[in-house]
């Protein structure tokens, strides 16, 4: 039976950013172009909505529902636009970081496409949304019969009962969707290869790997982070030269701007530069560890339906 290497598989990312650092430049392009694009049509399009949400957010518990209501109708479909962006952003992200693993030879334009291998991307995202509210209805329902039995338990106290409730579900909750995302984290290179979505052959492929899987992605997560803390020491400092003095940090990591002017400032702009530098290195670290070890269990190609 065909194994990985943990370790191997989890340096994969700077493998491909070693041998290929002109699609990291590709890379960090896009990143900022979308950055600059989503900020600018948030704040043209509901900026005094976002900015008076994250005022609210910032104030004690207690606000006017209807206010809060009002200000998220406002912003909703702003938020929603975002949401159908993100996807579709990720969808060339996770094809393009699958070709560079599963199809190196397919350079061109840093391996970013939108074509049929991203749009079944999507349609996988959309299969894992399906699954992700199925399991968090369980959940609920799961936390519900916990209250209950306890609060039937210690005579009626419904205090307790949530305490306890929350106590067990919580970190349950946590556990089983950390399995689900572990066994189910090679469908996405293998719906790229195979040009099929088919989870269950990814559920299939991961049985008895749990443990070497989560410890291969658990230190490429502790890779991206280190990488996140120098991107951010790098853009601080950057900040702090464009800006005037690290008193500009505050308005560059501003969430949500309220005003084109505020998105455009050189602070932010600084900010946004080299985090997106930052960013174009993260991503072929979190994302080509699937790709790496599906090439090393099946070979990389078609014929990995040995496993069906």
């Amino acid at each position: 039976m065909a194994e990985f290497s943990a370790s191997d598989a989890a340096f994969t990312g700077f493998r491909v950013v070693a041998e290929r650092p002109w699609a990291v430049a590709i890379w960090a392009a896009l990143q900022l172009v979308v950055s600059l694009a989503v900020n600018l049509f948030a704040a043209y399009s509901a900026g005094p909505a976002f900015t008076k949400l994250a005022r609210l957010g910032l104030q004690p518990p207690g606000q006017d529902p209807t206010l809060v209501l009002g200000l998220f109708l406002q912003a909703l479909p702003t938020y929603l636009a975002l949401l159908v962006a993100g996807l579709v952003l990720n969808a060339v992200l996770y094809g393009a970081m699958n070709r560079a693993v599963l199809r190196p030879q397919e350079s061109r334009f840093g391996y970013l496409r939108l074509a049929s291998d991203e749009l079944r991307q999507l349609g996988l995202f959309g299969v894992f949304l399906g699954v992700g509210i199925i399991a968090y209805a369980i959940a609920i329902v799961f936390l519900v019969v916990v209250m209950v039995i306890v609060a039937i338990a210690t005579g009626g106290s419904d205090s307790a009962g949530v305490a306890l409730g929350l106590a067990i579900t919580l970190p349950a909750m946590l556990c089983g969707f950390i399995y689900l995302a572990v066994r189910l984290s090679l469908a996405s290179p293998l719906t790229f290869d195979t040009r099929r979505i088919d989870p269950m052959a990814a559920w299939r492929l991961t049985r008895g790997r749990f443990w070497p899987l989560l410890g291969t992605y658990f230190i490429a997560f502790a890779l991206s982070i280190v990488v996140v803390v120098l991107t951010f020491a790098i853009a601080a400092a950057a900040v702090a030269v464009v800006g005037g003095g690290v008193g500009a940090l505050g308005a560059a990591l501003q969430p949500d701007s309220g005003t084109v002017a505020e998105v455009l400032n050189p602070a932010r702009l600084a900010y946004l530069a080299v985090s997106a530098i930052g960013q174009a290195l993260i991503w072929p670290v979190t994302m080509t560890p699937p790709a790496s070890i599906y090439r090393a269990l099946t070979g990389g190609s078609a014929a990995s339906r040995v496993f069906d």
